[in-house]
Formats: structure tokens, sequence, C-alpha cells
């Protein structure tokens, strides 16, 4: 045991001395950086350990725990590692050649990238041209259809109702449940066009204002300067010695002359038009609801010319109003100068019978020249039809042109030169003036009891008459059912939400109304054809009929007076003559019905047109 103990601390020295060259072989060369192991306890468990790489060549002496904070300096411990192998340059290396060739291929996929967006580029650029000239051909053949569209009387405006639906007050009467107040609320502040301003556009394809007037100016100078020639032409032909008989006067002759030159441009031109719309309210647009129907359907304005209107009503197989109206505007100007034809030749003819019927020629042709266009009467009267239809938001326009102004003037003309043919002579014609009257040959009547007859009936007539003219006798409606098959689609479904009832009333029209209303429409309009729509209506309908009554009521005082025979008991029955020839109440009311039975055509697009009592008493 002894011998034992001293090589104790020779075994700790040689254990040292191993470790001294270990030690200094494991020392670690690094020469910017160090390994770092960091026992942090710091949110973590107990063992965590962490490491880092930390400058040790920046750290204050060459220490790299003095590079890091210094709590975690005092928390970390320095270990020395081993030096690197060499072949660490060859990873650097390697690692540096992946990098580019990562770099490279990122570089390559975003070239592809960039060559498939200029690709798609190009393509959507010739799809652009693609659509853009498939756009300007679809806005050339939208514009050829706009102006075709144009000359037919209409065109494409674009109908947009979402400003109308997005109103407050339009949605305060949905939830209402009354759209149609909401409607006529907002229709107080519509702009709708006027009838002045429209003349000459698509919604009336008229006559300028200026144009018509003139028109009106020269026709009716052409009518007067002739019978004054003619007159020049009489006193020149005047002399002291007797004068062999003459068929008419120069005046007169002149005159039917410019009568029938007025004629002929009386029926090609257009006599009235008119067209019926609906004001969008918010947006102002105007939707058609009248329909041309000589041009497919379209919405548009209806213009009517005597001609024309024989053509609609033989196509629409309404024989009957185009019979009637053929027969009065056509036939009715030529029969007259054929009987005046008759009549003339025989005037002088030495067989008694033949101047006798040369006398009924000039008798019937004097009856029927008033009645060569009783249908002008009817377009006064739905003139103003149309023009007090318009209660905001329906929008209505109408106007007199050219052909109703000639054929007017016409007929005034007609029935005036008629009045100055004078009458074959056949034996007893002189006498057949002073003949007892029909009455007291069928009744036995004394002239007295004649007077008391012919006053209770001129009582009962002037009742009726006045009744007459104040009460309607023509009316104009339009159906909202069947309106709802003839306006645009979108427009459909507003109609269908609103009571028409409320917003297109029934209008009607009296005589009295419309001849005072004429005068007022004269006075602000400055429109030359409303003056003689006037004259038509107030003188020829209503103040030469009451005249000729008044004078048919003298004749009957004169009358009851009695007379020798041979003599004339009545001269008052000359002039009554010539006044029934010229008052037209009877030819007005004859106009109402036909331009009623015409107006049948226009109920297929919900425009109805209809007699009123008034006709029936007058």
């Amino acid at each position: 045991m002894s011998r034992a103990a001293p090589c104790v601390p020779w075994i700790a020295a040689a254990f040292l001395l191993a470790l001294i060259p270990a030690a200094a072989a494991g020392l670690a060369e690094t020469d910017e950086c160090a390994l770092v192991q960091v026992d942090m306890k710091v949110d973590r468990q107990p063992d965590a350990q962490v490491q880092m790489r930390v400058d040790v060549a920046g750290a204050p002496g060459g220490d790299p725990c003095k590079a890091v904070d210094p709590w975690i300096r005092r928390m970390c411990t320095t270990i020395e590692l081993p030096a690197a192998p060499q072949d660490v340059e060859g990873d650097d290396e390697v690692s540096r050649l992946k990098k580019q060739l990562a770099a490279a291929e990122a570089k390559a996929v975003n070239l592809n990238q960039e060559e498939d967006q200029t690709q798609r580029i190009l393509v959507d650029a010739n799809r652009m041209q693609e659509m853009q000239r498939l756009g300007r051909g679809a806005a050339r053949e939208l514009t050829k259809l706009e102006m075709h569209m144009t000359k037919m009387g209409t065109h494409l405006p674009p109908i947009d109702f979402s400003a109308l639906m997005n109103n407050p007050t339009i949605m305060n009467g949905l939830l209402m449940g009354d759209l149609t107040g909401a409607l006529l609320t907002l229709a107080k502040d519509a702009k709708s066009p006027t009838s002045l301003e429209s003349r000459t556009t698509d919604l009336l394809n008229g006559h300028t204002l200026l144009y018509n007037n003139v028109a009106f100016a020269v026709v009716l100078a052409f009518v007067c300067t002739m019978p004054f020639i003619g007159y020049q032409l009489d006193r020149r032909s005047k002399s002291g010695e007797e004068q062999t008989p003459r068929r008419f006067s120069y005046r007169i002759g002149l005159l039917l002359l410019a009568s029938y030159l007025i004629w002929i441009p009386a029926i090609f031109s257009s006599d009235f038009s008119f067209n019926i719309g609906f004001i969008v309210p918010v947006s102002d647009q105007r939707v058609g609801i009248t329909q041309d129907e000589r041009h497919g359907h379209v919405a548009g304005p209806i213009n009517e010319s005597t001609r024309t209107l024989v053509q609609l009503l033989w196509s629409t197989r309404a024989y009957t109003g185009a019979i009637i109206v053929a027969i009065y505007a056509f036939i009715v100007p030529a029969a007259k100068l054929l009987l005046l034809g008759i009549g003339e030749k025989y005037r002088f003819s030495e067989k008694v019978h033949l101047r006798r019927l040369a006398r009924n020629c000039i008798l019937l042709m004097q009856f029927i020249s008033k009645w060569a266009a009783p249908d002008m009467f009817a377009y006064i009267l739905l003139y103003y039809l149309i023009r007090k239809l318009e209660h905001l938001p329906v929008s209505t326009l109408g106007m007199f042109d050219v052909g109703f102004t000639c054929y007017s003037i016409f007929t005034l003309t007609c029935a005036i030169s008629s009045l100055g043919i004078t009458l074959p002579q056949v034996p007893g014609s002189e006498l057949e003036g002073v003949k007892p009257s029909l009455v007291k040959r069928v009744f036995g009547l004394s002239p007295r009891g004649v007077f008391v007859l012919v006053s209770c009936l001129a009582t009962a007539w002037l009742c009726f008459f006045a009744i007459g003219i104040v009460t309607p006798c023509f009316a104009l409606h339009l159906d909202g059912e069947v309106l709802q098959h003839h306006v645009p689609d979108n427009m459909k479904q507003v109609l269908k939400m609103i009571k028409l009832n409320r917003i297109i009333e029934r209008q009607e029209v009296s005589v009295l109304r419309s001849m005072w209303s004429m005068l007022y429409w004269f006075a602000t309009d400055k429109d030359l054809n409303l003056l003689l729509a006037f004259v038509m209506l107030a003188g020829f309908a209503v103040f030469l009929t009451a005249l000729n009554m008044a004078t048919l009521f003298k004749a009957a005082l004169q009358m009851s007076r009695g007379t020798a025979i041979g003599k004339h008991p009545c001269p008052a029955i000359t002039k009554s003559h010539a006044f029934k020839h010229m008052c037209m109440l009877d030819v007005l009311v004859m106009g109402v019905f036909v331009s009623t039975l015409a107006g049948g055509i226009y109920r297929s697009v919900g425009v109805i047109i209809s007699v009123r009592y008034g006709s029936l008493v007058s």
C-alpha cells in the first residue's frame, strides 16, 4: 500500500500534460466570427439553447460576447470550435452557382410571362380592331335605318326609364300604390314640344307657319284677282246696243276657273297632321302613340290628304268609307263640271225638253257645289279635340296644312260661283216662284195658316239649333288597353301600373266651343288656316244657316199677306234660294258622320273617334 501512493501525483500530472496539447489542437481559428452558444431562459424552456452568428472582428477586444447585447453577454458562453474544413470555398461556389441558376430560371420564367402577356395584348388589340370595325359598320347601318325611319315620320330615340324609377316621387308612388298620381305630379314640370315648334320635324312632317300663311295669301289673292279681271272684261264688253244672250259673265267664269285650278294642288297636298305621344317625366322623353299606317305601323304622325285617305281606307278594307270620301272629294267636283257642260250645251236649244234638261242640270250643279269637302269641317273639329286632349304626360300635336287651305277655299268658291250661273229659260219658268207653297197645296191652308205653321216650325228649329251648336257633336278618346300593345316594351310595363282613365279623358267638342277656340288660337298662333276654320264654322255653318231660316220666316210672313196671281208674293224667297246653297251646317254634320266612319281604321292603334248627340240635334 505504501508503494502505490506516490504514483497518484504523477498520474495526475501526466493527465494534465496530455490535456494541454489537445486543448491547443482544438482551438478554433476563425477569421471574423465565432459560434456563440447562448443559454437563455427568457420565454423558453430552461434547457433551450440558441445559436447565432456574431461579428468577432467588430467586437471590443475581439471578444464575441462583447458584440451582442450586454444582457445576452451575461447570459452567454463563448465556445471555440474547430477550424472549418478546407472545402468551404467550394461549397460557397456551388451555392453561388445555384443562386445564379435560380436567378436565370426566374428570369426565363419572367421572359416567358412577358412574352405571353405581349401575345395576349396583340390578340386583344386585334379583337378590339375587329370590334371597332364591326361597330363602325353597325353605326353606318343604324344611321341608314334612322334616316329611313326619319323619312317615314319617326325616329329611334333611346328610352331610359332608370331616372324615372329612381325618382323619390315615383318610389313613393309605388310604395303608396298610386303611381298615376306620382306621374301627374311630375308631369307638371315636364316639357313637351309644341305644334309650332314641331311643324317641320318628324313629329308632324308639315310645312312651316310662314310657308302656310304665304300659300294662304297667294291662293286667296288668286281667287280674288280672277273675278276682278272678269269684271273688267264684262265692262269692256258692254255697249249701248242690246247684247246677245250669254251663258254667264266673265267674272263668274274666271272665278269658277280659279276654284278648279286650286283644286289640283288640294288633291296632292296634306290636309291635316296630328301626333299623340307620352312624355316620360324627369327625362322628358317622348314616346309615340299614333302610328303611320302607310309605313309599317311605325310610331309617328298621321298625315292625311284626301287622296291618301281614300287609298288607306281601301287598303284597310274600309270600302264604305273609301267610297263615300271619294264621292265627296272627287266625284262631286267632276260631276259639277259635267252638269255645267250639259247645261251650257243645251241652254239655247230650240227644243224645250233640252232646255229643261239644261235647267235641271244647272239646278243640280248648284245644289251639290257645297258638298265638295265635308271632311274639312270634320278636320276642324278633330283639330280642336287633338289640341284639347293634351294633358301631360299625354302630349298632342296637330296642324292644318296646304291641302286644307286649297280644299276649303275650293269648296267656298264653288258654292259662290255656282250661284252666279243663270238658269236657262223654259216656258212657265218665270211663274215657278209664285206658285202656292207645298204646304198650302197639300194641306189647303190659308196664307195666315201657313204663317202660323211656319212660325211653330221655326220656333222648334231655333230650339234644336241652339241646343245643337252647344251640345257636343264629335268625340275623341284613347283606349288604354289597345295602346299597351302599340308602345315600346319598357313603356308597356309603365302603362300596366297606371290608370290611363285618370290621365287620358274623353274629349268632346261642340260647334260653338270649336268656333271660338279657332278664333282664340288664331290670335295666339297667327295661323291663317285657323282664321279660315273660324270663318267656315261661324260664317258658313252657323250664321248663314240662321240667316237662311230668318229669310224663310220673312218669306212666310210676306206670303201670308196675299198677292195677286202673276206677282211674286214673297221677294225674300229669292234671297233664301241663294242662302240655302251657301249655308253649310248640313255639310258639317255629314262631315262628322263620314269622318267617324273613316276614323274606324284608327281603332287598331287605340284612337277612337265617335259621334255625339249634338250632330243628331243639329
